[in-house]
């Protein structure tokens, strides 16, 4: 899991600085942003060469199936 957060402040330049008094004079912004990365593993046991290609055939058909679809989505 990884975040990344940016705080932005802008106000006068002198006034802003003022301990306690300088929250009066600024505008305190930000952004913060998170995302994680998940990684299923899934064990098969494989008899020969057939059970080896059906299992390839419904990967790929689980990817292509995950390639058609958004990967982000937005949170407002």
């Amino acid at each position: 899991m990884q975040e990344r957060k940016v705080d932005n402040k802008e106000g006068l330049t002198l006034l802003s600085r003022i301990p306690y008094l300088g929250h009066l004079f600024r505008i305190d912004t930000g952004e913060t942003q998170k995302s994680e990365l998940i990684i299923l593993l899934k064990a098969t046991v494989i008899n020969d060469d057939a059970d080896w290609q059906q299992d390839l055939d419904r990967s790929e058909k689980r990817i292509k199936k995950l390639d058609s679809e958004p990967r982000w989505k937005r949170a407002f």
